[in-house]
């Protein structure tokens, strides 16, 4: 899918997550309108994956240090998807059928998983450290060369806290992901997916057009 129909897409999360701000009761129109975002996302992030590896499978006629460099990048993108995919599985393990959207309408799932007593929980600590250390590999193996792609995945996935409209200073991890229902969180979680692998694809546009 196309860069321009995944922009669509986080649009349209972006203006039902401030429905949901604006007023916590959510209607059946807007979980299947999540539902058919996370979907789309889904699917986004399955014609990626194919596309790119048609292309790790000609690393051969590249230069050494650009083979390494693509591997390693599809290892550490590989595995923060995975990371995603094993919390989005965890969430989905409190509905009976995880295709059932409308009864994805409680914060609970998400809320337990990420909180604990108001605190961060476990998972959610582990979560972050998954963030912050793909950012780090990033910055580690790729700044000097592309640091402006860096800046771009850094300013994408920052887990900093995040000033509101009235000036409050939130978690980043609670302005996401607290009190939202879960199907909400489920479909943040994919686009976070298509962002990892938005940014594998930049990378790997910059090293074939100079390799």
């Amino acid at each position: 899918m196309k860069r321009s129909v995944l922009i669509i897409l986080i649009v349209a999360i972006v203006g039902l997550i401030t429905v949901i701000l604006v007023g916590r009761s959510m209607s059946n129109d807007v979980l299947e309108s999540f539902s058919i975002i996370n979907e789309q996302l889904e699917e986004a992030n399955r014609e990626t994956d194919v596309s790119i590896d048609s292309v790790l499978a000609e690393t051969s006629t590249f230069l050494k240090e650009t083979r390494l460099n693509m591997v390693f990048l599809d290892s550490i993108t590989s595995a923060l998807s995975g990371e995603l995919e094993d919390i989005k599985k965890a969430l989905l393990t409190s509905v009976s059928d995880p295709d059932d959207y409308e009864r994805m309408d409680s914060p609970d799932a998400g809320d337990t998983y990420f909180f604990s007593n108001e605190e961060i929980s476990e998972n959610g600590e582990r979560f972050l450290d998954h963030l912050d250390g793909y950012l780090n590999a990033l910055a580690l193996h790729f700044e000097e060369e592309y640091p402006d792609h860096v800046a771009d995945a850094k300013e994408l996935l920052s887990t900093q806290p995040v000033t509101t409209s009235d000036g409050r200073e939130v978690p980043w991890l609670a302005y996401n992901f607290k009190g939202f229902p879960l199907i909400a969180s489920v479909t943040k979680l994919t686009q976070m997916q298509a962002d990892i692998k938005s940014i594998r694809s930049d990378f790997l546009s910059e090293m074939l057009s100079t390799d």
